[in-house]
């Protein structure tokens, strides 16, 4: 039966500098992914220390390749290990330490392997971990380390003292508020910081440790940005006082340099996308005159730069355009190393090329950051939402071949982002995506949008969950109850302390329906209001009130995940938890889904599967230490996992349009392929 199906080719047995136009062509580069040592296929951050090591940070964990293998670190108990698994990127502080943002700023010393994090303190310690998202992290040559983060900008001397704080939100706000203040930390000069935040520009000067908003006299070069973020911009660096600053859907760049009172506008000889460049574009430079330029999306680009004359070119033919690309690095030897979502790619210029590629399909080739959310599956069909605009797909349930890709063309691009499914009756799916509520018919195929009351154009639905009375939960700017049967909508006014969208709803065994965000809520269907809501929870290094995915038992019992900190049951009647790390077996500490199938509990992590038995909560891993082949063959990230009638489990492998089907036979967790 063909479920999967993926082609190889042997491509070329000649050296890649005799092939023209074919630099930065995917086949010119080894890849390295889990299969290889890798924690994991989401690569946030690539560095290269002073003896020649490659640190390479991951979603889960950090690397470090020597040249033939990767040593992997990982959050443990020890008090120096890193502060959480995910890692968001990397970069130098100096020329010995390089700092890795996570949850808080974890430090090592190349030189002399010492390890440290640095917390930002808040006196309040449940919420300790909302000042340590951190955003950016820089150095200076006396050692102090300037950090911004979601809740603000702090300044620790060489002795990571802190020495000057600035907190955007006040202690009022600190329970009740979503942070998202820092974006990015620019140097204007030896002294002075340019802050890019939220709601505008600051200016920080480290001798005077000041911090104010930016005013035109402070640096009339920048003068005309001070309406940010009124108007977006987008601030790259390549060295302090070198600015270069992209306005979206302009077919310019303007080139800044502080020192020399400098201000060149160029214009492109092509007009990027309006989001080519934003948050996560990354500036490289290979050398004075060559950078490289990743895309928001997909791919980068190279940038021809001239120094004396301040005018810049960018080549419109974009590089590694399936991948997302977090970063570039130019190693040493002058080979450029890739970061991206579907693993590391490393430059081998002078090698002759004898390599196996898979051949993408057309879905992947056209929408490169496609990737899966959710599915439903019926007695024939398998329908699979997508984010990445590629709306919802149909597959055989019988043999797994794709059939059909519906988009919808009438909501703009957000109703092609199915983030769930839930069946209404026999005939509709409730499709919640990132616009539009909208009604599916399997059989015609056509959709109709549902309004919910104050429901406003910017809304969008994280989760859809129905209960054991046919209605459909839904999570959205409010929560609602849908009944299909009428048609009717409910509001249910969302708890406070869970902030903003909750992320899944999940009913127990007694008809109460259960949320997650910054915490879990218990919503009592008999008295129609909330009646418990849990925020305090077992942690490794730091608490972390968010949970992304969660679960209820035969027992009432209450699966969850708590970010970086693992798996956490509750038990309602004892009001007790228990806490799983990866300790105790799992794969990582990060979930990303939780599924219960015959008394067993499927935990899908970033880097792997594992099954346990709720009854002796002993665990089984499927990863690529115990050979489990689907992570071994298809090396991709992030399982998605849901259930249809006959207790089969599905597994989304992301980003991949791949399914892969798995049947649990009796009490044995192992799978059988069939």
């Amino acid at each position: 039966m063909k479920r999967i199906r993926i082609y190889f080719i042997l491509l070329f047995f000649l050296p890649v500098s005799s092939i023209t136009g074919q630099e930065f062509s995917v086949n010119n580069f080894v890849r390295y992914t889990t299969a290889d040592g890798l924690s994991h296929n989401t690569v946030t951050g690539i560095a290269q220390d002073s003896t020649g090591y490659m640190w390479i940070a991951t979603a889960s964990g950090l690397n470090r390749y020597n040249g033939s293998r990767f040593i992997q670190y990982h959050s443990t108990n020890e008090i120096n290990s890193l502060a959480s698994e995910e890692l968001i990127s990397i970069n130098r502080l100096d020329k010995d330490r390089l700092a890795i943002n996570t949850s808080g700023l974890h430090i090592v010393n190349t030189r002399t392997n010492e390890t440290r994090n640095l917390f930002i303190p808040y006196r309040d310690h449940q919420f300790e971990y909302k000042f340590n998202m951190i955003e950016r992290a820089t150095g200076d040559d006396s050692g102090n380390i300037f950090i911004l983060s979601r809740s603000g900008f702090y300044h620790f001397d060489k002795s990571c003292k802190l020495v000057f704080r600035f907190d955007y939100y006040n202690d009022e706000e600190v329970p009740v508020s979503h942070f998202f203040f820092g974006r990015e930390l620019v140097k204007l000069d030896n002294n002075r910081l340019l802050i890019v935040a939220i709601d505008g520009l600051y200016l920080y000067d480290k001798k005077k440790q000041l911090f104010k908003r930016l005013k035109a006299a402070d640096s009339p070069l920048l003068g005309e940005y001070l309406n940010y973020p009124v108007t977006h911009f987008t601030f790259l660096q390549d060295k302090p006082g070198n600015i270069f600053i992209f306005k979206p859907s302009s077919d310019s760049v303007t080139y800044i340099n502080i020192p020399e009172n400098k201000k060149i506008i160029s214009r492109l000889s092509f007009t990027p996308e309006k989001t080519a460049f934003h948050y996560r574009s990354r500036l490289i430079p290979a050398n004075d005159s060559l950078f490289y330029l990743t895309n928001h999306t997909a791919g980068f680009y190279k940038m021809q730069f001239s120094p004396g004359t301040g005018s810049v070119k960018i080549n419109p033919e974009k590089y590694f355009s399936q991948y997302l690309c977090n970063t570039l690095v130019i190693d040493k030897d002058k080979n450029l190393w890739v970061a991206t979502n579907k693993g590391l790619f490393r430059q081998e210029r002078e090698k002759s090329q004898v390599q196996l590629a898979v051949f993408p399909n057309a879905l992947l080739d056209s929408f490169p950051n496609i990737r899966f959310d959710d599915v439903y599956v019926t007695s024939d069909k398998v329908y699979a939402g997508t984010r990445g605009f590629a709306g919802l797909l149909l597959f055989s349930k019988k043999t797994f071949e794709f059939e059909k890709q519906i988009t919808f063309k009438n909501y703009k691009s957000g109703g092609n982002y199915v983030f769930s499914i839930a069946s209404a009756d026999s005939t509709n799916l409730l499709l919640g995506t990132d616009g539009p509520l909208l009604l599916f018919n399997k059989t015609t195929q056509k959709e109709k949008q549902l309004v919910p009351p104050n429901w406003n154009s910017g809304d969008w639905t994280n989760d859809l969950s129905k209960d054991s009375k046919g209605n459909i939960w839904i999570s959205s700017h409010d929560i609602f109850r849908f009944n299909p049967a009428t048609g009717q909508f409910k509001i249910i006014p969302t708890p406070q302390r869970l902030l903003r969208i909750p992320f899944a709803i999940e009913e127990d065994r007694n008809g109460n329906m259960w949320l997650s965000g910054h915490g879990l809520a218990r919503y009592n269907t008999n008295t129609d209001s909330f009646d418990l809501v849990l925020d305090s929870f077992p942690y490794i290094k730091m608490m972390d009130k968010q949970v992304n995915a969660m679960m209820i038992d035969q027992d009432n019992t209450v699966w969850f995940n708590s970010n970086n900190n693992g798996l956490i049951a509750y038990n309602v009647n004892k009001k007790s938890f228990l806490h799983f790390t990866r300790s105790n077996g799992l794969p990582d500490d990060n979930i990303a889904s939780l599924i219960v199938v015959d008394n067993k509990l499927w935990i899908a992590g970033y880097s792997g599967m594992a099954c346990m038995d709720l009854q002796t909560f002993q665990i089984v891993r499927f990863g690529k230490e115990e050979d489990f082949p689907i992570c071994r063959s298809l090396r991709e990230h992030d399982f998605f996992t849901t259930v249809y009638p006959n207790n089969s489990t599905w597994v989304f492998q992301m980003p991949l349009c791949v399914l892969i089907r798995m049947h649990c036979f009796g009490k044995n967790p192992f799978p059988a392929y069939l």
